[in-house]
């Protein structure tokens, strides 16, 4: 199969934990906007969290090692640190599967052999129809469009009552993970291509300049920009592309001027030129 990976996987880095994440960002934040050393800034940081911080109680169901489900309380940080700890997939329904290093499904192994089987009858069937076999091409379109089917029609089964497959959580699961990557991919490309952000507050402007300003590689961006001449950007030009998504949903030049700007003030150029 095709690797979607650009570089080498062991390169690719996410911050899982929520509350981890948060404190980066907001240490960042403060660092920046006060002039404060990093471990002021983390101290601030954790003190604010503490202050603000009121976790909510989830009930879920566990599933035990004979199938049976079992009723349990915890908090949803709890929760999802839990599942962090055991190396669990955590899905956007917030239903977590046991690791594959752990326990391998069978229903797993059954969509893999068919997505190479099928990537294999797509590639014959691509050969043979510029060669100009017809009957072989069609053959070949015949095997891909079943292999397509078998999978496709788990999520189905997993629907039935009736069906062995049945499953409740399963068809929500596939159904939120390719919604949710299919919308990160629109929104990616709309930011790439377009120059289009989806700010319809206030707040979700700062949040994401926050977020590209605690995270951006600085020294490979200037490495960039020197390179190639790129222009600097100013405070001026980064409010513009950022009000260019933004005037589409909100006006509010208060805002803009208590709190982005005097932050974007404060950023290197090339904090910028990644925003």
């Amino acid at each position: 199969m095709l690797d979607i990976f650009f570089r080498d996987k062991s390169q690719y880095h996410n911050q899982l934990n929520p509350v981890l994440g948060y404190l980066e960002q907001l240490s960042g934040y403060i660092k920046t906007t006060r002039g404060v050393s990093d471990e002021e800034a983390t101290r601030l940081a954790k003190q604010i969290f503490r202050k603000h911080f009121k976790d909510k109680n989830v009930r879920y169901f566990e599933r035990q090692e004979n199938g049976d489900r079992e009723v349990k309380d915890s908090s949803l940080l709890g929760y999802i640190n839990s599942n962090i700890k055991e190396k669990n997939i955590l899905v956007p329904t917030f239903t977590s599967y046991m690791n594959a290093n752990k326990k391998k499904s069978m229903l797993a192994e059954f969509i893999f052999v068919n997505v190479r089987r099928r990537s294999v009858a797509k590639k014959a069937g691509q050969k043979a129809k510029a060669e100009g076999n017809a009957e072989l091409a069609d053959a070949k379109n015949n095997e891909q469009n079943m292999m397509k089917i078998y999978n496709n029609s788990l999520s189905g089964a997993f629907a039935q009552a009736a069906c062995i497959l049945h499953n409740p959580t399963a068809h929500s699961t596939l159904t939120s993970i390719t919604r949710t990557i299919t919308s990160l991919s629109n929104a990616s490309n709309e930011k790439l291509i377009a120059g289009n952000r989806f700010y319809p507050r206030g707040m979700d402007v700062i949040n994401n300049v926050i977020y590209t300003a605690t995270y951006a590689d600085i020294p490979a961006i200037k490495a960039v920009v020197d390179k190639y001449n790129l222009h600097i950007p100013t405070v001026e030009d980064t409010v513009k592309v950022l009000k260019y998504s933004s005037d589409l949903y909100f006006r509010d030049e208060k805002f803009y001027k208590t709190k982005i700007i005097p932050y974007l003030e404060k950023l290197s150029c090339y904090h910028l030129a990644a925003i």
